[in-house]
């Protein structure tokens, strides 16, 4: 079994690891490995912000992970909980919708003793990571790697839920990353020159070239490896070989919520007992890892309609998606060139919730269950994710 050493191990190239990966680099006195379970981002589809429903399918791209049946959700059924697995993690595979936490999300952090993790504490750095294309401001920043950037050539419907939630008596906001945070309005992007600016883009490729970085992909990471408490090391398996490398510094787990936990536990911290059903050592008992998960649910609103002014798959869909397709090939214009949803609103639940705790993202197409559900797309009418 060859083993090596870097000075750090970086575990999972989503966006947590792609951008740890540029930073740490930086220096060229530091030696970074990178390890990525799924493919290079190579695929033109990642690349085509209009091609988002095609990953949901994807299984070299996409975990496709799935939670157990739910019975007072979904009738017993699953939910699909679809992430990322390439170079970029989930910004590869996503909608591209540029949203951060509430205000007072950062600001509990910070009050539960996490100093330095309020929202003034985290605003410089959301600045910095930024370029937004309406410049810089007190909320944004016009020099970062990640570019945002407005709508374009967006569907009439967006405009038709938009004016329907002020006529409903809700606020309006045109910056869902500003000081209001509250209402409805257009989403902003993670998109450049029509093409999908995930963290790969814009963090990992400008690191390409340095002699100091290299990054693995299609390489598993099994479990991390421990002098006494101490992580030195992991065990992976690329192309059917077992490998160890050790770190001079850190290993840096970034696999995300899921595979993260999953791979502390593997490696023997978590639950004793839980551990030992599964023939795990345990090395540190504690029985936080790999509960406590808390996710969005997606409930779905979903209107046919007589008109056709949306996307569908139908025949006429289908005549006009030709001339749209060959627009985005030429100029990297038009509908392909937006995410599929591009409206959508914050707002709050009762008069009793002090901030908005429901999201909405309104989609001019027929759109449920990450579009896994494909005999709607051949219809027309619009949904409403919450």
């Amino acid at each position: 079994m060859p083993e090596l050493i870097y000075d750090y191990i970086i575990v999972g190239a989503g966006s947590a690891g792609c951008v740890l990966a540029n930073r740490l680099s930086e220096d060229g006195k530091n030696t970074v490995l990178v390890l990525e379970a799924g493919p290079e981002d190579k695929s033109s589809m990642i690349k085509i912000p209009g091609a988002f429903a095609y990953f949901m399918f994807s299984r070299k791209y996409n975990w496709r992970y799935e939670t157990e049946p739910v019975n007072d959700i979904r009738g017993g059924k699953p939910i699909f909980c679809p992430r990322g697995k390439t170079l970029g993690g989930s910004s590869a595979v996503n909608a591209m919708v540029y949203i951060r936490g509430h205000e007072s999300d950062y600001d509990h952090w910070r009050e539960l003793g996490n100093e330095g993790w309020g929202f003034s504490d985290l605003l410089p750095f959301f600045k910095k990571a930024e370029t937004n294309e309406r410049g810089g401001d007190e909320y944004h920043g016009d020099q970062g790697p990640l570019y945002v950037s407005d709508t374009v050539n967006s569907y009439p419907l967006n405009d038709c839920f938009i004016k329907g939630a002020e006529q409903a008596g809700y606020p309006l906001t045109n910056d869902f990353n500003g000081p209001n945070f509250e209402g409805a309005g257009y989403y902003q992007f993670t998109i450049k020159d029509g093409q999908r600016c995930g963290v790969s883009r814009s963090y990992l490729k400008p690191a390409l070239d340095r002699p100091n970085l290299n990054i693995q992909c299609e390489a598993l990471v099994q479990r991390l490896i421990f002098d006494e408490k101490k992580a030195e090391g992991v065990a992976y398996t690329k192309a059917g070989q077992d490998f160890v490398v050790k770190a001079r510094k850190e290993v840096l787990l970034s696999g995300g919520s899921f595979n993260s936990p999953h791979l502390l536990m593997l490696s023997g911290i978590g639950e004793s007992e839980e551990l030992k059903q599964h023939g795990i050592s345990t090395i540190h008992d504690l029985p936080g890892v790999g509960k406590n998960l808390q996710e969005h649910v997606d409930a779905c609103v979903l209107v046919k309609s007589k008109k056709k002014d949306g996307f569908s798959l139908s025949p006429r869909g289908l005549g006009r998606m030709l001339p749209d397709t060959l627009r985005y090939l030429m100029f990297k214009k038009g509908n392909l060139a937006n995410s599929i949803t591009q409206a959508g609103a914050f707002l709050k639940s009762n008069d009793g919730v002090q901030v908005p705790d429901i999201q909405m993202h309104f989609v001019p197409l027929l759109f449920d269950d990450c579009g896994r559900d494909a005999r709607l797309l051949s219809q027309h009418g619009y949904s409403l994710h919450v």
